[in-house]
């Protein structure tokens, strides 16, 4: 199947013997996950894939759905490749208004779109592409892989009777979310949620939800099956990761606001029975009085988080930028800030910006001088997912780091991919005897999700104050 691809079609490089392999194993199935290490090509292998059955006569089109920051890079990647015997492979972005969307060309053998394009013009493209054979490529397939959700329902209704394929990088962290993969690409396996539950879940928590597992070999082994999974350090010579936390204190005005506001919602959590309801708000609370002590106080509180930031950007040399992944919204747009006056030149990127500022502040980012542009500002789910910013930055630094190692991880492949050539360093800013310290260990040295339950004051108290 390989060289039936290669005599049709001309590509910028020279693919990989994992590549050609799993391109030979892919295109035999109509549906297929490709669950490969982020940086290992999967944009390349389902391309090559759905080029494969569009060339057997199988498909009329492809139709690549995917979180929006990444339609740019997916169209200027299908416009590298050129059909041998003449012609050209068109795209469509559909995006836009209403109004534009409904003046684009739709009969382009390429589609690009997200997923809140397809599920909010679900029903026009549900009938326009009602009769025609496609093949939808889910680029992210996180996003659908919980079966409860709109995303996972309105991929499931609109790939129904076409080819399907499910390109994650992602580890996946809990056996529940294996269930969502399987059930869109090998549907008989498990009839329904009930006998999965049955298969595979050994107990469950005070809130009736799933934390015990078992038969956790066939779970991988059907999870496999019309799948290809590889490591990276398998197929390529990657620079290794330098973890890096640095350690710092909170000020003395500032940590003692940290323990006020604590301690007063500590204490109402003394009298009750606690709920997830709780753990979360408890969390999300500690987790911005660290960099946002505005938001409780009227008091002039600025965070020591900052001095982190000038350490490191004091500290960066060469061409390479550098990249700051916070949590919050808020802490993104502070930090983006300090940096314009302290005469730097960030962008900021986050989920609400339009397409086309979105696109000019990443080409700028990308392809722009350090003196234009030297940093890039974000959250690791606005940023953190699917983007080849390897040629811009070799550093990362987490401001707060994500709530799970796969969100990590997913955040560092950004840089840690191929054609990376300079040593990768992954930084963590870490405020002393908060709950930043919890989250780094347990995210970082012990690979554990931090969104576990704390169901007792003594457990919430060790979280908060960095002792858990």
């Amino acid at each position: 199947m390989i060289d039936y691809f290669l005599n049709n079609y001309k590509i910028p490089f020279t693919l990989r013997t994992d590549q050609e392999e799993d391109i030979n194993y892919c295109s035999a199935y109509d549906r297929v996950k490709i669950l490969n290490d982020v940086g290992l090509g999967k944009t390349v292998v389902s391309t090559a894939v759905a080029l494969i059955h569009a060339l057997a006569g199988e498909i009329d089109q492809v139709i690549v759905i995917m979180p929006p920051v990444l339609i740019d890079q997916w169209e200027e990647w299908i416009l590298k490749l050129s059909i041998l015997n003449g012609g050209d492979i068109t795209v469509t972005k559909y995006k836009g208004t209403p109004a534009q969307r409904k003046k684009l060309d739709m009969n382009a053998d390429f589609i690009l779109m997200s997923m809140q394009i397809m599920k909010r013009d679900y029903h026009q493209l549900k009938s326009f592409f009602g009769n025609r054979r496609v093949e939808i490529i889910i680029d992210e397939a996180t996003s659908i892989r919980r079966p409860g959700t709109d995303n996972f329902k309105k991929t499931k209704q609109f790939s129904d009777g076409n080819n399907l394929q499910l390109l994650s990088g992602t580890p996946i962290d809990n056996p529940m979310h294996a269930y969502g993969f399987i059930k869109l690409i090998t549907p008989n396996i498990y009839r329904n949620m009930g006998q999965f539950k049955n298969v595979h879940v050994a107990k469950y928590d005070f809130w009736n939800k799933p934390c015990g597992f078992c038969n956790l070999d066939l779970l991988n082994e059907n999870l496999m099956i019309q799948a290809v999974q590889r490591n990276a350090e398998d197929c390529l010579n990657l620079p290794e990761i330098t973890y890096m936390p640095i350690y710092y204190e909170l000020s003395k005005k500032h940590y003692k606001l940290y323990q006020t506001m604590l301690e007063e919602q500590l204490l109402v959590l003394e009298d009750k029975v606690i709920d997830v309801t709780d753990t979360t708000r408890l969390y999300h609370q500690s987790q911005q009085l660290v960099m946002s002590p505005q938001k409780f106080s009227d008091d002039k509180i600025i965070p020591n988080g900052y001095q982190v930031v000038d350490s490191v950007l004091n500290e960066m040399a060469g061409s390479k930028k550098l990249i700051i992944f916070s949590n919050y919204r808020l802490t993104n747009e502070q930090v983006y800030e300090y940096l314009r006056r302290k005469g730097r030149k960030p962008v900021l990127i986050y989920g609400g910006l339009g397409d086309a500022e979105r696109s000019r502040r990443m080409k700028l980012f990308l392809h722009g001088t350090k003196s234009e542009c030297d940093c890039l500002v974000g959250s690791s789910e606005s940023v953190g997912v699917g983007l080849n910013l390897q040629n811009a930055s070799s550093t990362v630094l987490f401001m707060e780091t994500p709530r799970t190692s796969s969100k990590v991880i997913q955040a560092l492949g950004r840089i840690h991919r191929e054609g990376q050539e300079g040593k990768c360093i992954a930084i963590f800013a870490v405020a002393k005897k908060t709950i930043q310290e919890t989250v780094q260990r347990r995210v970082v040295d012990n690979d554990d999700l931090v969104q576990e339950v704390f169901p007792t004051p003594k457990k919430l108290r060790e979280m908060v104050y960095g002792d858990g």
